[in-house]
């Protein structure tokens, strides 16, 4: 059981308490603990963004983009990307304010929520290289890359974990077992260019605009490092100023690394569910995009609320299935392939 399916839990038992019955209990707790973990994640967005750009404007204008994210439905619904989002943005606002043991706890309990989040073991990484080459003595430097090193192990072995204990599940073996990507690969026909199928190309148009935006941040960054000068950057990492702009650099290219496995290994129509719910970059590039062209990113995030569930094909398929061949029943019933313990949806029928 993950550990939003925990919070979902309790708070559904405190819910029973009060008279609800038990399925209804469930179903109320998890919709408030998602748009709990919502909230506290919009209040991370703005402390992570105002840490790393230097610009309270600009992150409350990211903040925004947040809570208007074209990915709101997962956001406010019984699902783990707003927890997801919450440990992440914190954990980055703790780790840019040098907390890096809380910063190390938030960012691994996100990595044990949704095992993407491991990828941030590359951003503590680099913001760990960039404090080892501040001026310091050597017994210092040596210290905080150790403490850097332990941080991104700790980061990146929730997913591990699981995935050895899935490993031990299926009997061991030589060879080694990812429960994600046995998961992904047996439930959802994920693989590399599996998805690039012509009958797939309205979903690919429906995330060309999260891989654009992923992109733009991407170059963005890009330019902005491009346009300093060598002897600045050095000169700042001597001094110990370099982390906000190591760190800005390791994000965007972390979106971007998101946003092309999204496009050549996952379904591609998750990026902007992806994107929204891990990217920092992907809302500075938003808000930046919002104020140029305000109408073209709300019509954006409009469209995407309405046809990203029209666009399932291969979901419809499925639900028609079940409707088939349970005619008779008032309610479907579909099992998630994507969890390590059997889960499953009761779904009413329309």
């Amino acid at each position: 059981m993950c550990i939003r399916d925990r919070l979902c839990a309790a708070a559904g038992r405190c819910l029973a308490a009060v008279g609800l019955g038990a399925a209804e209990a469930l179903v109320v707790a998890g919709v408030l603990v998602s748009n709990a973990c919502f909230v506290a994640a919009a209040g991370g967005a703005y402390a992570a963004s105002a840490a790393l750009l230097g610009d309270e404007a600009a992150a409350f204008r990211a903040a925004l983009a947040f809570c208007g994210t074209p990915a709101s439905v997962f956001m406010s619904s019984c699902y783990s990307e707003s927890l997801a989002a919450a440990c992440s943005f914190w954990g980055l606002a703790w780790l840019v304010d040098d907390r890096l043991v809380p910063a190390t706890a938030t960012l691994a309990l996100g990595a044990a929520t949704r095992s993407n989040g491991a990828l941030y073991a590359a951003v503590v990484a680099a913001r760990g290289a960039a404090r080892a080459a501040a001026r310091q003595p050597a017994p210092r430097r040596a210290a905080r890359l150790a403490a850097a090193a332990v941080a991104a192990a700790c980061v990146a072995a929730p997913p591990l974990v699981k995935d050895v204990l899935h490993h031990r599940a299926r009997g061991g073996g030589a060879a080694f077992s990812s429960a994600y990507a046995a998961a992904q690969a047996d439930g959802w026909d994920v693989g590399f260019l599996r998805y690039w199928r012509l009958r797939q190309l309205p979903n690919f148009a429906l995330a060309a605009p999260a891989v654009g935006i992923a992109a733009h941040a991407f170059a963005t960054e890009a330019r902005r490092l491009a346009r300093t000068p060598r002897r600045r950057l050095w000169a700042d990492a001597r001094r110990g100023a370099a982390d906000a702009a190591v760190v800005r650099g390791a994000l965007a290219g972390h979106g971007l690394a998101l946003a092309l496995v999204c496009v050549f290994v996952a379904h591609a129509e998750i990026a902007t569910r992806l994107l929204g719910a891990s990217s920092l970059p992907f809302y500075w590039s938003l808000a930046a995009l919002e104020a140029k062209r305000p109408r073209a990113v709300r019509a954006y995030a409009g469209l995407f609320a309405v046809v990203g569930p029209l666009a399932r094909t291969p979901l419809r398929r499925k639900i028609a299935k079940y409707e088939a061949k349970a005619a008779r029943l008032s309610l479907i019933h579909i099992s998630e392939p994507t969890r390590r313990y059997a889960i499953s949806y009761a779904v009413f029928c329309l």
